[in-house]
């Protein structure tokens, strides 16, 4: 409801996976096991995520409107709610909010640090771009790290080739 709440009913007991996703934040998972049966309470906080941005472009730099932008994240991008996206604007500006380094989204890669550091949650996100006419010139990689929006993001698109033909 509009306060948070939420309510399931008529599950089994033994081990539970919840499963909760907001429009610009990243999709949260916990496993729960309840024991015994009656109310069983699971609090979950979400959070901001990583955006990042940029624009889209023609490979002479003219802005790409209405572009759909695709973040893949890890294995693969596809998780709960589907994969993240966003749609360029006038000037091929987008803002791919809500990504994450958590599970969900595909595989994930832990790096510790020197000296007793606590290890920082990395990812790799994949940006793809589709706009009627044009194919971007290749996969435009992108680290993932807590605390840090990568923007000024680039991706070039250049005309498409078509094929027609029919299938007998």
């Amino acid at each position: 409801d509009a306060e948070g709440r939420y309510r399931l009913d008529g599950l089994t007991l033994g081990d539970l996976q919840v499963f909760v996703q907001a429009k610009g934040y990243p999709p949260l998972q916990r496993n729960v096991k309840p024991s015994q049966a009656g109310d069983f309470t699971v609090d979950l906080a979400l959070t901001s995520g990583i955006a990042v941005s940029g624009r889209v472009v023609r490979g002479d730099r003219t802005p790409v409107a209405g572009a759909r932008v695709f973040g893949l994240v890890g294995g693969g991008g596809f998780g709960m709610g589907g994969i993240p996206s966003a749609t360029t604007d006038e000037n091929g500006r987008f803002a791919l909010p809500g990504l994450s380094t958590e599970g969900g989204f595909g595989e994930v890669h832990v790096e510790g640090g020197d000296g007793g550091a606590r290890p920082a949650r990395r990812a790799q996100a994949t940006l793809i771009s589709r706009a009627d006419g044009l194919v971007q010139r290749g996969p435009v990689a992108v680290e993932l790290v807590p605390g840090e929006d990568p923007r000024g993001i680039e991706i070039v698109c250049d005309p498409a080739a078509r094929v027609t033909g029919r299938v007998v």
